[in-house]
């Protein structure tokens, strides 16, 4: 278990670095929809076929935001619990 723990965290500190220094039109669109990036992580990303981008933010606040970003057009939807996105990303449950 904690070495698939720390697999996982190592993918979080990847992405949110990708989405820090190289992902600009995506770290743009977040900003824009208001999402305060300081001290939150991407916690999830796929692309589709479709160039269609999908992920899951975890705020500083402790919130965690869905978002689909196609078309150069920013959605974003609260998620409650982690339940509801556990077949979209892979979790690990650390309480």
């Amino acid at each position: 278990m904690e070495s698939k723990k720390a697999l996982y965290q190592q993918e979080i500190i990847e992405l949110t670095d990708l989405l820090k220094t190289e992902w600009h039109h995506l770290r743009n669109a977040l900003i824009e929809t208001k999402v305060d990036l300081e001290g939150s992580y991407l916690a999830g990303y796929v692309e589709d076929e479709g160039r269609a981008e999908y992920g899951v933010m975890l705020t500083s606040e402790k919130k965690i935001i869905r978002f689909v970003y196609k078309d150069n057009v920013m959605n974003l939807t609260a998620v409650n619990t982690p339940e509801e996105i556990a077949g979209e990303f892979p979790q690990i449950h650390v309480r």
